[in-house]
């Protein structure tokens, strides 16, 4: 757990960190899903979730987005969130089978209600590899 203790991966305006993305396999065959870890810091100052969601991006090498997904950091019904608490969060990631092989990066954008708060990160990166079985 040592990325977790180490330098966060993104920090929003809010003081919500991705503190780190830990996917639960090196690959996924495309028509599967990928499961992920994901680790909310929050900082000194606490915060509340109760309009915080954010959204992940499936983002292929050309820049285009390949899926979205929305969410709650930590869970659905948090609100106010002490100081310094360390959310843990699982997710998955679903390849529809024509999903083409290769390695797409993960993109975080974080909104409060409909407003994107601060920058969007890039954190992670997803291998797809082809379902398809060779005779």
């Amino acid at each position: 757990m040592a990325a977790v203790r180490g330098r966060p991966s993104a920090v929003w305006p809010n003081g919500l960190e991705l503190a780190t993305v830990v996917p639960w396999d090196a690959h996924v065959l495309a028509g599967n899903n990928l499961p992920l870890t994901v680790f909310w810091r929050v900082g000194p100052q606490g915060v509340d979730l109760s309009r915080v969601r954010y959204r992940l991006e499936v983002i292929g090498r050309d820049g285009a987005v390949l899926r979205s997904q929305e969410a709650r950091p930590g869970a659905a019904w948090l609100g106010g969130v002490a100081p310094d608490a360390l959310l843990r969060e699982v997710t998955s990631l679903y390849f529809r089978p024509e999903t083409p092989p290769g390695r797409y990066r993960l993109r975080w954008t974080l909104l409060d209600g409909d407003q994107v708060i601060g920058q969007t990160a890039l954190e992670g990166s997803v291998r797809v590899e082809s379902a398809e079985v060779s005779p």
